[in-house]
């Protein structure tokens, strides 16, 4: 007989039905069958013959079969394989006839043999065969170390599990590395320690009252490693809604202690005001109760340049240019009683900013003339004091460096006038 293919392994996936399976290769006697079966996590298992299957077929041209006791469930792998014993049992006598048969089947299973070797070295790691420098030849083996192909590419090499000296990483990242667990590198990345965070609290008139709190982040300033969050803290990040605080008039009003967590102020009281403690970048919306003198000077700014008499119910937007320092923008008078009047009649101005100047205001009714708005000398808006009707509005915008007034020859009154640049 001959041996007329190569082949000499095959594979089966397992269906959990099939028990018989084919080995179409010719193989001498049934031993030199090898059955391995892995399991679908990779694990693997040596069946053993007539404990775990049979065979059939041996020595012929054909091949033969083997039969499962359990059929190979789904997820499992059958290999099969011929591996034959690596000896030469054939003995030669002297002098005898030429024994054709026997020595036929030494041949064919030294082709075996060499077959069996060819199939293992296909599934092992070579060099490419222009490659004449590298050696294969592992180095003494040492625990938990890792191999390597050498800095000249000749040989394989065993090295550390992290040589942080041939590791090219930023500092910080050294800083992870280096950490012995989970909670450690959990420091090192400021991120949330293992467990439940959570957030509760009812939302009334007042905004939103915290009840339990465990919120990670940095404090006010901004700065240092992330922390657990006080109820206070973690309110502040939230975009409540909020209500307007009365705070007393005084010659300094404080609105750090009094007015740090709302931007709706509502001042009480009749004191004259000359300053804000308050810090810089803040936008105020402000009532006043009221009648009082917001008095204009390096920390109290008005856009009239002169200070302001509010009267009740007077509102303006307050915006801190710098620590302590406040200008007053918008401010707007009841009708009725605007208190006095940041310009007046038959009078030039100029716009002296780089921005455009919105200027608004009314005037007095039972009024005679004619009253009229100019922008650089020119008039834009022209009407007839009211004899007797609702006060009259005036409105325009002034451009940069600009002149403007409001001229009347007859016994008009402003009784409003108020100017914000845009």
């Amino acid at each position: 007989m001959t041996v007329s293919t190569t082949t000499s392994r095959i594979v089966y996936a397992g269906n959990g039905v099939t028990t018989i399976f084919a080995f179409p290769y010719r193989f001498l006697v049934n031993g030199d069958l090898d059955l391995t079966l892995f399991a679908a996590d990779g694990t693997s298992e040596t069946l053993v013959l007539t404990t775990d299957y049979t065979v059939t077929g041996a020595d012929s041209d054909a091949g033969g079969s083997v039969t499962m006791v359990v059929a190979p469930a789904v997820g499992e792998t059958l290999v099969i394989r011929r591996i034959v014993d690596l000896t030469q049992e054939t003995d030669y006598i002297s002098g005898d006839a030429f024994p054709a048969e026997s020595h036929e089947r030494a041949l064919d299973k030294l082709t075996m043999s060499d077959q069996q070797l060819q199939e293992q070295m296909d599934r092992s790691l070579t060099a490419p065969l222009d490659d004449v420098t590298f050696s294969g030849q592992l180095p003494p083996i040492v625990a938990e170390r890792f191999l390597r192909i050498n800095a000249s590419g000749t040989a394989i090499e065993l090295v550390d599990a992290l040589n942080a000296g041939e590791l090219v990483v930023s500092p910080f990242i050294e800083t992870l590395l280096d950490d012995a667990d989970d909670a450690a590198a959990r420091t090192t990345l400021g991120a949330q320690a293992a467990g439940s965070y959570a957030l509760s609290g009812s939302v009334g008139s007042s905004g939103l009252t915290m009840g339990t709190a465990r919120i990670l982040g940095r404090d006010t300033a901004g700065t240092g490693a992330v922390e657990e969050l006080t109820g206070a803290q973690a309110q502040s990040l939230l975009p409540v809604q909020q209500t307007r605080v009365d705070i007393a008039s005084a010659s300094t009003v404080n609105l750090t202690t009094g007015a740090e967590s709302t931007d709706h102020i509502n001042i009480t009281g009749t004191t004259t005001i000359t300053g804000f403690t308050v810090a810089a970048g803040r936008l105020l919306f402000v009532r006043f109760a009221g009648v009082l003198t917001l008095t204009n000077g390096a920390g109290l700014v008005t856009q009239r340049g002169s200070n302001i008499v509010t009267a009740a119910g007077d509102t303006c937007i307050l915006r801190a240019t710098a620590a302590d320092t406040v200008e007053v923008l918008n401010y707007v008078g009841v009708p009725g009683s605007y208190g006095t009047p940041i310009r007046a009649l038959n009078t030039v101005y100029t716009n002296t900013s780089s921005r455009f100047r919105w200027v608004q205001g009314y005037c007095t009714n039972g009024g005679s003339g004619v009253i009229e708005m100019q922008i650089g000398g020119s008039p834009v808006h022209r009407f007839t004091a009211p004899a007797a009707a609702p006060e009259m509005p005036f409105h325009t915008i002034v451009p940069p460096g600009s002149t403007y007034q409001l001229n009347n020859s007859g016994s008009v009154t402003i009784t409003q006038w108020k100017e914000m640049d845009l």
